[in-house]
C-alpha cells in the first residue's frame, strides 16, 4: 500500500501489471527490506540448524557475522537437526529469551 500511494498517479491496474523485476519502487523496498544491511538497534537472537535442508547453515552463520562486524548485540544457537525440527527444538529457548528481555535483562552476546 505504502507503494501505491507513493505513485498514486500511476493508475492501480498498471502497478500490477508490470514485471516485478523492473518495478523500481518495489526493488528499492525490498533492497531496503534485506536483512544485514544496517544495524539493528536491539539485540537479536539467531538459531539455526547444521542440516537445515532448506535455508543452508552458512547463509545464517554469514549473516549473524555481519550482524557482529556491525556492532551489533546478537546471540547465536548452532545445533544439528533440519528445518522444522531446530525450531521445535529451540522455541523453548527463544521463549525464555524473550522473557528475559522484556524483564529487562541484559542480552547475552555471543558475537566475539
Amino acid at each position: 500500500l505504502e507503494l501505491l500511494a507513493a505513485n498514486a498517479t500511476t493508475p492501480p491496474q498498471q502497478e500490477f501489471t508490470t514485471n516485478p523485476v523492473n518495478y523500481q519502487p518495489l526493488v528499492d523496498k525490498l533492497a531496503d527490506n534485506s536483512l544485514g544491511t544496517r544495524l539493528p538497534d536491539m539485540p537479536i537472537l539467531v538459531y539455526h540448524g547444521l542440516n537445515d535442508e532448506l535455508v543452508p547453515y552458512g547463509q545464517v552463520r554469514d549473516l549473524f557475522e555481519r550482524y557482529c562486524r556491525m556492532g551489533a548485540r546478537a546471540q547465536m544457537y548452532s545445533v544439528p537437526g533440519e528445518h522444522f525440527s531446530t525450531g521445535a527444538a529451540l522455541t523453548p529457548v527463544a521463549v525464555q529469551w524473550l522473557a528475559d528481555r522484556f524483564a529487562g535483562r541484559d542480552a547475552p552476546d555471543t558475537c566475539s
